[in-house]
């Protein structure tokens, strides 16, 4: 287990969130006001895969972010230190479905803002085989993948993403790690 820090800088209010994976003692606290020069920690358990951070309230900075296990992110009225931004994909739904057709079997695992259908922590997927999960949250999530050649690490998804996987590309989805 870990921690990820979260220091507010800026003249204002800003709220954080952070979605978790399958450990079942990780709480969602959906949103936390952070005064101004406070501090705030979140205990996280997976030390293999990233986090999606939600910023609000920080002006042209809110967005989703990827954080990792022992992260000191600090927010300032110009920048984030400590997280990496992530460009949203625009879409919208209630599921996201993976397909694999690298011609091998994969490992997938789709981390959650809520309690969700699958908490498992990796889904193996045969070739051409698809599966769905259940996510509809708008902040996005992080889609781990393993087993998956040159493909493995965490990928930024979003509710109502339809993914392809081959053995050279990840469709609808922005690789940060």
């Amino acid at each position: 287990m870990g921690k990820i820090n979260i220091t507010n800088k800026r003249y204002a209010e800003i709220s954080v969130g952070i979605n978790k994976w399958y450990k079942a003692d990780e709480t969602i606290i959906e949103t936390l006001q952070y005064k101004v020069d406070n501090t705030e920690s979140w205990s996280r358990y997976d030390m293999e895969n990233g986090y999606v951070m939600s910023l609000g309230d920080a002006g042209n900075l809110s967005g989703p972010y990827y954080v990792t296990v022992n992260a000191n992110v600090i927010v300032s009225d110009s920048r984030v230190d400590g997280a990496k931004k992530i460009e949203k994909l625009g879409t919208k739904g209630t599921s996201i479905t993976v397909v694999n057709q690298t011609g091998y079997k994969i490992s997938v695992a789709i981390n959650e803002w809520e309690e969700d259908d699958r908490l498992t922590p990796y889904y193996t997927l045969s070739n051409k085989e698809k599966s769905s999960w259940k996510r509809s949250d708008s902040r996005g999530y992080i889609m781990a993948l393993k087993d998956a050649g040159k493909m493995d690490g965490d990928y930024y998804v979003e509710a109502g993403s339809s993914i392809v996987i081959t053995q050279s590309n990840v469709s609808n989805s922005r690789k940060v790690s």
